[in-house]
């Protein structure tokens, strides 16, 4: 029975580390144990919701650290940072109340996390689901791109016309692969088609086109149009903010809202938030003064791939379920997301204590900077203070520290705010104007960046809470 146990003491120091780190006297350690036992048993029982994928635990001079990994920290955090305050407080009193440091950890990928899968197969096993269906289901969100079809057609000598099936990936291999000149395909009795170019040759087995699944139609339904370089940029950043995780599938997509005037594409994803406004004059049916469709993060990336940096008009058309984008020959149909998206307009925030005004080049390459100290660190913390006349940034870990200061303009009251430097990162390098807004209330709320001057992005990251 011993290949059925998971050795994790022999993977110590190759691939995994202690999921408890510290040092105990001979007569503590089983308290201690016990200690951490009771953390992570409350902790899991509590969080499962939130898909509890590991829990670590350090401990030095009375603090204990623990470190949540999850699926849904958004579950944990709460609304603005309350709710994983009170569950720290619990586990203070669940261990004798000594100090406690909950940090969430997010598991990006729940869908390759091992213990994540596992936990959700049984969950439909406990459901009377059958193990084959749990298994595929479990499979299929693994492997899932979103779109549901994709047609494209270009410009061709056709000597006798026909079609056939062949395996995408490998034609799109072969094509990529050939030299330059004049592609011809033929295809034999046999549906084996042969593709040369110069001096190469090709030959691929197809199979018939009768049971190949049909493109849903939406030419007749509802048409927006977009310049398609204004909308790739806008997709490209937004798109990062998505969430990748599936435990709600409609923060997956990004939501596309249109009135008459303006669109808004909308990405979140429990930790940030990424909003792009176009101004416009669009119309809409006499019956609506907006339409909304949650569009699948992938296919809107892969439309980005399709698109050119052009004026010319890409077309969505939208029924109640799909949408169909006509990007030049190319046309794209996929499966709306389904479900209720947040609100996202009740989490931003009318009023502000403190704006910073920064030229954005210098911020980009100070967090960039500081990123490479955090991320050797375990909590990847980047921390800012923002004073009258300059903004300040540092980061440590146990390989050293590091401290940038830029000049600034404030207004408010002066301010000290940790992120995770990815997520910082990853919205200051989306952001074109030469200088930024960043203005915020607490700590603890939500940081929003703005153009200087203009409505035409917002971009939200909420802080980390730090513990002194």
């Amino acid at each position: 029975m011993g290949q059925k146990v998971n050795p994790h003491g022999m993977r110590v120091g190759v691939i995994k580390d202690w999921d408890s780190r510290w040092y105990a006297s001979n007569e503590k350690v089983g308290d201690l144990l016990v200690e951490d036992h009771k953390i992570r048993v409350y902790l899991k029982k509590l969080l499962f919701a939130a898909g509890v994928s590991k829990i670590e635990i350090e401990r030095s001079n009375e603090v204990v650290t623990i470190y949540l990994h999850v699926a849904r920290p958004g579950i944990v955090i709460g609304k603005g940072g309350e709710q994983v305050e009170e569950y720290r407080k619990n586990v203070e009193k669940l261990i004798g109340g000594k100090t406690v440091k909950l940090n969430i950890v997010e598991v990006r990928s729940p869908d390759m996390d091992a213990q994540l899968v596992a936990e959700n197969i049984a969950a439909q096993l406990e459901k009377r689901i059958s193990h084959r269906r749990a298994m595929k289901n479990a499979m299929g969100r693994a492997m899932r791109m979103g779109a549901r079809g994709i047609k494209t057609q270009v410009s061709a000598t056709v000597a006798e016309p026909g079609q056939v099936i062949l395996p995408g990936r490998l034609l799109t291999e072969i094509v990529r692969k050939l030299p330059e000149g004049t592609v011809t395909f033929t295809m034999n009795e046999k549906m084996a088609v042969t593709i040369r170019c110069g001096q190469s040759r090709s030959t691929i087995t197809g199979v018939a086109t009768d049971e190949f699944p049909q493109m849903k139609d939406l030419s007749g339904t509802f048409a927006l149009h977009f310049p398609q370089g204004k909308l790739k940029d806008m997709i490209s950043k937004v798109t990062f903010a998505i969430a990748v995780q599936e435990s709600r599938q409609a923060l997956t997509g990004c939501l596309m809202e249109v009135s008459r005037t303006e669109l808004h594409l909308v990405g979140l994803d429990g930790f940030r938030l990424a909003l792009q406004r176009y101004h416009g004059d669009f119309v809409l049916p006499d019956d609506k003064e907006e339409i909304k469709a949650i569009i699948p993060g992938r296919v809107m990336t892969e439309l980005t791939h399709i698109m050119e940096d052009t004026d010319e008009m890409a077309t969505f058309h939208l029924d109640n379920t799909h949408m169909m984008a006509v990007i030049g020959n190319t046309t794209v149909v996929t499966s709306l997301l389904a479900g209720e998206y947040i609100n996202y307009k009740q989490i931003l925030p009318t009023s502000w204590q403190t704006r910073v005004t920064v030229k954005r080049k210098e911020l980009q390459d100070a967090i960039e900077r500081a990123s490479l100290m955090a991320k050797e660190g375990k909590n990847n913390l980047i921390r800012m203070k923002a004073s009258q006349g300059s903004l300040t940034i540092t980061s440590n870990s146990e390989m050293g520290d590091v401290r940038e200061e830029m000049e600034a303009h404030l207004e408010g009251v002066d301010i000290e705010i940790a992120f995770n430097s990815r997520y910082i990162s990853d919205v200051i390098r989306n952001v074109d104007e030469e200088c930024c807004t960043l203005s915020m209330n607490t700590p603890v709320s939500p940081c929003v960046i703005s153009p200087m001057d203009g409505d035409g992005y917002l971009y939200l990251v909420l802080p980390v809470r730090v513990y002194n």
